[in-house]
């Protein structure tokens, strides 16, 4: 339950026939530190960053029944993150600052045959974001959505990871976005939808 915000009223500026300078610099100064204060709890400090196949399509990566990283994304989005750190290289996005986020990923791939599971992952644990593929023996291209609320801690590492229900498959990116964005500072508890 959120906490109630009492509505900003000034306090009365000091009573004098000639005030100092100092006591009302100190009265302004006690002012704007209330309406700071008023202003975090309605405003919330931006945090986003993300992940992107630039050079499309991206190596085909071969898919077993354990879960692995999406691989194939290439750039960072924006050029400049915000208090997130999204490395191409590990096909990861670390948060930097901890409130509820928005993660969303979307993907054009070439399936081989196979049902995939694609799922956001939180420091190496599935969450119950997630979505089931299967393209029916399909090799044409399928578009992947997935999109959750969730609560992360700053340090926590966010991936993206697919894996076949039996057997083996492959995939090739042709497209593909993996971003998270800050939607509130404020939380209690929380963490991410429970995996299935």
């Amino acid at each position: 339950m959120a906490q109630p915000v009492e509505p900003y009223a000034p306090f009365p500026p000091p009573q004098f026939d000639t005030p100092e300078l100092a006591d009302l610099s100190r009265y302004l100064e006690q002012e704007l530190a209330r309406v700071a204060t008023g202003i975090n709890f309605v405003s919330v400090q931006s945090m986003y960053g993300g992940l992107w196949l630039d050079d499309a399509p991206a190596a085909q990566q071969n898919v077993t029944t354990t879960p692995a990283a999406v691989t194939g994304f290439d750039a960072v989005t924006p050029d400049v993150p915000n208090r997130t750190d999204p490395d191409a290289g590990a096909d990861s996005i670390t948060v930097l600052d901890s409130g509820v986020v928005m993660i969303d990923a979307s993907m054009a791939i070439n399936l081989s045959s196979g049902i995939f599971v694609f799922q956001i992952y939180i420091n190496g644990t599935p969450t119950g974001i997630g979505t089931v593929v299967d393209p029916s023996d399909q090799t044409d291209f399928d578009g992947v959505s997935l999109h959750g609320l969730g609560t992360v801690q700053a340090g926590d590492v966010l991936q993206l990871s697919v894996r076949v229900t039996s057997g083996t498959g492959n995939i090739t990116l042709r497209s593909a976005m993996f971003t998270v964005h800050r939607v509130s500072e404020q939380h209690r508890g929380g963490g991410f939808p429970a995996a299935a």
